[in-house]
């Protein structure tokens, strides 16, 4: 199953947020689930394997009707 876990905040962005998002994609990961990250741009943050950045709105409606993700089941939204 392909998960998309939307967040305000993600590695390598620092605080409770990208912990718990990190862990419930670790958790999903050992159970063989493949999740990709949303999370929004933000200056000077870069980017990690897993995670796709967008900006604004527009941004991530269209990075999850766009075919850059490919198919995905679901999505989870923190």
């Amino acid at each position: 199953m392909h998960l998309i876990l939307s967040t305000p905040f993600a590695s390598p962005e620092t605080g409770a947020c990208s912990i718990r998002v990190d862990s419930i994609k670790t958790s999903f990961e050992a159970k063989g689930h493949k999740v990709t990250i949303l999370a929004p741009h933000r200056a000077g943050v870069k980017s990690v394997p897993g995670t796709i950045r967008y900006t604004g709105r527009f941004g991530l409606f269209s990075t999850l009707l766009g075919t850059k993700l490919g198919p995905y089941d679901s999505i989870l939204g923190t």
